[in-house]
C-alpha cells in the first residue's frame, strides 16, 4: 500500500507549470506587472538605470560648423545593487490520503500546486507591502468628497515621469472604489446606470479593461483580497507610474530602464531544474518513515524600488512613482443621483379644416 501511494523522488517542472496555469485561471498575480522580472543565473549583481529627468534634456547642438568638435554626452545612470533572498515551501500529504485525493497523480498535482502557489502568494503579499508601505499609508491623502476625480487626475499627471498611471488596490477595495459617487458618475456617463455589484459579477479583466480608460488610467492592478488577507488595506488605493512597454513583457526592461525612469524591478535567480516560466525548483519525495509525500519549492528573488519616492534628499513617501490615497467611508460622500431623462413629447398641430366656399 505504501509503495502504491509513494511519490517519486525527482524534480517536478510539470507541477510547477500546472500551479502557474491554475492561478492564471483565478486571475493571475500582480507582482510581475509592478516589478518586472529579470531572470539571472547569479544570486547578486547590479542594475543600471536612468534617474528621474533624464529624458527631459534638450541641449542638442544646433548649427555646428564642420571644424568644430561635437560635444558628447554620456547617458546618465545610477547603479542599484541587488542580492536575492531565499524562499521555500514544503507541503505534506500522507500516504493514507492519496486514495481520497483521486490517486497518486492527483495527489502529486494537489501537493505541487499548493506548494508553488503558497510561494507565489508570499511574493504577492511582499510586493503589495512594497507599494503600500507603512510610511505611504501613514501619509496617504484622503479622497475627499467633491475632490476625488481632481485628486486622482493630479496623481496621474505626477505619475507621467515614470510612465502611465495605474490604479492599484485590492478586490474588496475595488468594490468600495466603484461606489464612490464621483467614480460612479464618470462610469455612468459612458456605460449608463450600472450597479457596482453587476460590474464585479463578471470577469475582472474585462471590467478593468472597460473602466480604466473612462477614469484615465492605463489599467488597474487588483490584488486578490484572499491573498492579502488584511482588511486594513481595503480603504487604500495607489496610483503608480509604470512603463507600459514592460508591464506585460519584461524582456527589454534593462534597455527601457537605461533610457527612462521606471518604478522598480525584480530579480529572480534561476536554479538548475527551473524554467523562466516558473523560476523555482519544484521537487517531490516520499518519506516511508512518516508515511508521507513531500512537495518542495525552492527559489530566490528580490523586489527593488528605484523611484518609490521623489528622489529628493528628504524623500516624500508619496511624491515619486507611487502615490497612496485613502477612501473615505461611503456615507461621507454626496449621494450620486443620475440625471433624469427629460422627455418632452410635443403634440402634433391640429389641422385647420378647409373653408367651404
Amino acid at each position: 500500500m505504501d509503495i502504491e501511494n509513494a511519490t517519486t523522488t525527482q524534480a517536478r517542472p510539470d507541477l510547477a507549470l500546472a500551479a502557474k496555469e491554475s492561478q492564471v485561471v483565478m486571475g493571475g498575480y500582480c507582482f510581475p506587472k509592478l516589478f518586472p522580472a529579470i531572470v539571472q543565473p547569479e544570486k547578486g549583481g547590479q542594475f543600471s538605470y536612468a534617474p528621474v529627468g533624464t529624458t527631459a534634456k534638450r541641449n542638442a547642438t544646433k548649427g555646428r560648423a564642420n571644424s568644430t568638435a561635437l560635444d558628447s554626452e554620456e547617458i546618465v545612470s545610477k547603479i542599484h545593487k541587488w542580492a536575492t533572498d531565499r524562499i521555500e515551501k514544503r507541503v505534506k500529504i500522507f500516504f493514507n490520503e492519496v486514495k481520497g485525493l483521486g490517486g497518486l497523480a492527483s495527489a502529486d498535482s494537489h501537493g505541487g500546486i499548493h506548494a508553488v502557489r503558497q510561494t507565489f502568494n508570499a511574493m504577492e503579499y511582499e510586493a503589495f507591502q512594497k507599494v503600500f508601505s507603512t510610511a505611504r499609508v501613514a501619509g496617504a491623502t484622503l479622497l475627499a468628497d467633491g475632490k476625488v476625480t481632481k485628486t486622482l487626475a493630479k496623481a496621474l499627471v505626477g505619475a507621467r515621469r515614470f510612465g502611465k498611471g495605474y490604479l492599484v488596490l485590492t478586490t474588496n477595495g475595488l468594490l468600495d472604489f466603484l461606489q464612490i459617487p464621483a467614480v460612479m458618475r464618470k462610469i455612468s456617463n459612458l456605460l449608463g446606470p450600472v450597479d457596482p455589484m453587476e460590474l464585479l459579477a463578471g470577469d475582472r479583466n474585462v471590467l478593468v479593461s472597460r473602466i480604466s480608460p473612462i477614469l484615465g488610467f492605463g489599467g488597474m492592478i487588483v490584488f486578490d483580497s484572499e491573498i492579502i488577507k488584511d482588511t486594513t488595506f481595503d480603504k487604500y488605493v495607489a496610483v503608480v507610474g509604470l512603463r507600459e512597454e514592460i508591464v506585460n513583457d519584461a524582456s527589454n526592461i534593462q534597455m527601457v530602464a537605461k533610457e527612462k525612469a521606471i518604478y522598480g524591478y525584480s530579480v529572480v535567480y534561476l536554479p538548475d531544474g527551473a524554467t523562466s516560466e516558473v523560476p523555482f525548483e519544484v521537487s517531490s519525495h516520499a518519506d516511508h518513515k512518516d508515511k508521507a509525500n513531500y512537495y518542495d519549492t525552492d527559489g530566490e528573488y528580490q523586489f527593488n524600488e528605484l523611484h518609490g519616492d521623489d528622489g529628493e534628499a528628504t524623500p516624500n513617501p508619496n511624491g515619486g512613482a507611487v502615490q497612496v490615497f485613502k477612501m473615505d467611508d461611503i456615507e461621507n460622500y454626496t449621494v450620486f443621483q443620475g440625471a433624469p431623462i427629460d422627455v418632452n413629447v410635443k403634440s402634433m398641430p391640429t389641422a385647420t379644416p378647409p373653408v367651404t366656399p
